[in-house]
């Protein structure tokens, strides 16, 4: 190695050399590439988690709509009540979408989608503990905001993990076999 006057790092004499971590040097100011996104099977296991996230969500509506009458019925309730085990849900789950967006544009995708996923537990916790109808609607509501989360960050990420441009090289690179005309 070479140590010029002007340099307080050592520079390799060349390019072979590797530096201590088995990686080949880099030259000073000089950056690494990032990786082109995340392997095949990184994107299918990606792509089977978010899928999971909103089957949560479209699930609990399609169950608790089929068992509202039941559920009615166990708590005694009026019909007010009874409208709103699915209105606060649908309520909290339209007003809370535009909020999710921007929450993950500040501070990120993952810890955001997390969160989704952590409010939709604990209402569904307090569905599940609830005793009387009040805390049923309240459990629902959390559900609602954390299904919104849930809906609307599974397609921004899918948005994010399949670029446009990324997109087109894959269909670019695929030749026809034959033409049709």
């Amino acid at each position: 190695m070479n140590i010029s006057p002007n340099k307080t790092r050592p520079e390799p004499q060349d390019a072979s050399e590797e530096s201590s971590h088995g990686a080949p040097a880099l030259e000073e100011g000089a950056q690494s590439t990032p990786e082109e996104g995340p392997t095949r099977s990184k994107t299918i296991l990606i792509m089977l988690a978010l899928c999971l996230a909103v089957f949560l969500a479209a699930l609990d509506i399609t169950i608790i709509t089929t068992a509202l009458p039941t559920i009615a019925a166990h708590f005694k309730t009026n019909g007010t009540a009874y409208s709103w085990i699915g209105s606060g849900y649908l309520l909290a789950n339209a007003a809370t979408v535009p909020s999710w967006g921007k929450f993950s544009d500040i501070f990120g995708r993952k810890p955001i989608l997390l969160t989704a996923n952590v409010i939709f537990l604990v209402g569904s916790l307090i569905c599940a503990l609830a005793d009387n109808i009040k805390m049923l609607i309240v459990g629902r509501i959390f559900q609602g905001i954390g299904a919104g989360g849930l809906v609307s960050l599974v397609n921004i990420c899918i948005g994010d993990l399949f670029s446009e441009r990324l997109v087109e090289q894959v269909f670019n690179q695929q030749k026809p076999s034959r033409s049709l005309c």
